[in-house]
């Protein structure tokens, strides 16, 4: 009885992220490469970017999630979370407005600062405390080395004093080379808490 006690309090915790978002992420890096060396040229777009995360998300989450988009904050308001993840027999009261019933909440950038994020970290915020349950996130893609979120190494800044309901959960980081100033893609995943 003792096992299963301490496997629900495992899957509770909120400081491991589970593998397979883990895997989607650094999978983004990677792709965000492979997309600039086919068009070095073009900038990727907020919508490709969120397109190709659901994808994978898709890919490596377990069977029992699915990985919606766009979906209203509430009935009847205007606002919409990039990706809802919910349990599939949750789908539709997911897509009419009941976001409360979701397991994870995530906005996407495609390269941001914390003030370029304060909108979507609010609405976020917002649901977090109507429901705790919730895990949000806002993810950062990005090809720029970010001070708010990164150290001096591109390691990720735990804990952002200035802002201290965010925690920089995982960074993850495809580089040509790991010397100082070396072109890179990173996926920044962070938590509000």
């Amino acid at each position: 009885m003792s096992k299963v006690k301490a496997k629900k309090k495992n899957k509770s915790n909120t400081e491991k992220l589970d593998s397979w978002m883990e895997k989607a992420l650094q999978t983004m890096c990677y792709w965000m490469g492979y997309e600039k060396m086919l068009f070095p040229s073009q900038v990727l777009p907020e919508l490709a970017l969120g397109t190709e995360f659901s994808k994978l998300l898709k890919l490596f989450a377990p069977k029992e999630l699915k990985i919606l988009r766009e979906c209203p904050y509430s009935k009847g308001k205007k606002q919409k979370v990039d990706i809802a993840i919910v349990d599939a027999d949750k789908v539709e009261l997911v897509k009419k407005g009941n976001l409360s019933l979701c397991r994870y909440a995530i906005e996407l950038k495609r390269y941001a600062s914390l003030k370029q994020i304060e909108k979507d970290v609010e609405r976020l915020r917002d649901l977090k405390r109507k429901n705790p349950e919730v895990k949000t996130y806002s993810v950062i893609f990005t090809d720029k080395y970010s001070k708010d979120f990164l150290n001096v190494n591109g390691e990720a800044k735990r804990n952002l004093p200035e802002k201290t309901h965010l925690r920089v959960a995982r960074v993850c980081k495809v580089a040509k080379s790991f010397r100082k100033g070396a072109k890179a893609y990173y996926a920044i995943l962070v938590e509000i808490k």
